[in-house]
């Protein structure tokens, strides 16, 4: 009787380990798939970052496109007398042209004006709103030009 105990005890203990066994291959391949499915979410959620960063790269481009032409102005002085026909009692009378050509403006130098700021320069496009930073008088007629587009880009912004 003995012998049969120690026997049901071994073949207890057999299953047991069996048991064991297949719990732990059970444990082990959830194990696996608990770690195959976490791979596949970091691949998703890499995929999406890398999807983000291409979306966030061309926003930039194209804030850079729009500060860079919003910023790029590029007036043309051209002399009254060669602009537009008549005739003129000064040399020193400007237009003020766009890239397009269309006249913006005119800078001129002014008889009635202070010595120390001859140059007067004036928006007269119509696109804007009408301000009192739409004229002004400064020293040469370079620094009228940089006032002009100084006042030409506030006004398009």
């Amino acid at each position: 009787m003995a012998g049969e105990a120690f026997g049901g005890l071994g073949s207890l203990k057999r299953a047991a380990f069996d048991l064991a066994k297949e719990i732990k291959e059970i444990d082990e391949a959830a194990r696996r798939k608990a770690i195959t499915e976490i791979q596949e979410k970091i691949l998703a959620a890499q995929q999406s970052q890398h999807a983000l960063m291409e979306q966030i790269s061309t926003l930039e481009k194209e804030i850079a496109n729009f500060e860079t032409n919003r910023h790029d102005h590029r007036l043309l002085l051209v002399k009254a007398s060669e602009s537009r026909s008549g005739e003129w009692s000064t040399p020193d009378e400007y237009d003020v042209c766009d890239r397009a050509g269309k006249v913006v403006g005119r800078i001129r130098r002014h008889p009635e004006a202070p010595e120390i700021h001859p140059w007067l320069w004036t928006i007269t496009t119509r696109e804007g709103p009408p301000s009192v930073h739409n004229h002004g008088y400064s020293g040469t007629r370079e620094q009228a030009l940089t006032d002009f587009e100084a006042g030409w880009a506030a006004s398009i912004v």
